[in-house]
């Protein structure tokens, strides 16, 4: 199972979202981390439950939220990632979808979707437009 990725777009700034984003993680108990190779939030050291990972990042005008679980053949031997789907780890995965699910409303999220396509092609459309029937006046693309 893949990690959780949502792109989304939101009405603050980026500094409002990091400030928001930096004090949400601290307050639930996670740490800032480096795990292989790539910034990101930690919590839990697998014992009881999987270790949970977090991580926003801006990728093309749009924001990226992921979220995963490492997946323990033995007791800190980790073979692989979990997301927030499937029966297997449920109570940890419920929790983890639980902060997604916090973070993206508290961000008041408009969810978007990859697009393929060439250099000259935008990476994102919105999937949900604002009263007026636009994008967010932020993240007008071209």
């Amino acid at each position: 199972m893949s990690r959780f990725k949502q792109y989304f777009y939101s009405p603050y700034t980026p500094q409002q979202i990091n400030d928001f984003f930096c004090s949400y993680m601290q307050g639930q108990g996670f740490e800032l981390t480096n795990k292989d190779g790539e910034a990101c939030w930690k919590k839990g050291m697998g014992l009881l439950t999987a270790p949970q990972f977090i991580k926003l990042y801006q990728q093309n005008g749009a924001y990226v939220l992921e979220g995963w679980l490492k997946f323990a053949l033995l007791p800190i031997v980790y073979v692989g990632e979990m997301g927030t789907d499937g029966f297997i780890g449920a109570i940890p995965k419920a929790m983890l979808r639980d902060r997604l699910n916090n973070i993206l409303a508290s961000l008041k999220a408009q969810y978007v979707q990859p697009q393929m396509g060439g250099p000259n092609t935008p990476y994102m459309q919105p999937t949900q437009q604002n009263a007026n029937g636009n994008s967010p006046q932020n993240f007008q693309q071209k």
